[in-house]
C-alpha cells in the first residue's frame, strides 16, 4: 500500500507530507528547551574561532553555516538523529530568533 501511496501522489503532495513529517520529527525529537541550552553551550566552544573571523571582519552570512553544521555535528549523539535534522532545526530557531550566532 505504501508503494501505491508513494507512486500515485503528487509530487509537491508528497512534498508537502515529508515536509510535515520532518518538522514533526524533529521537533519531537530536538526539544527546543534541550535545544536552546545545547546550542548557547557549542557557541562558547566555538567562541575563539568566531572572534577570529570576526576580527578579519568577515561577515556573518559567510561563516553563519560553518558555525550551524559545527553545532549539529557535536549534538548528533546527543538527539540521535541526522545532521539533516539538527541543521534544520537549528536554523529555525536562528529564524525565530530564539538564538544567534556572535
Amino acid at each position: 500500500a505504501w508503494e501505491d501511496f508513494v507512486l500515485t501522489v503528487d509530487v509537491e503532495d508528497y512534498e508537502w507530507v515529508e515536509w510535515q513529517a520532518y518538522t514533526f520529527g524533529g521537533i519531537v525529537l530536538v526539544p527546543r528547551k534541550y535545544l536552546l541550552k545545547d546550542i548557547a553551550e557549542q557557541i562558547k566552544a566555538l567562541k575563539t574561532k568566531i572572534a577570529l573571523v570576526k576580527a578579519k571582519k568577515i561577515p556573518q552570512d559567510s561563516y553563519k553555516e560553518y558555525v550551524i553544521n559545527a553545532i549539529a555535528e557535536k549534538l548528533i549523539t546527543t538527539y540521535d538523529v541526522s545532521i539533516d535534522v539538527l541543521v534544520k532545526r537549528i536554523s529555525k530557531e536562528i529564524e525565530k530568533g530564539m538564538v544567534s550566532i556572535p
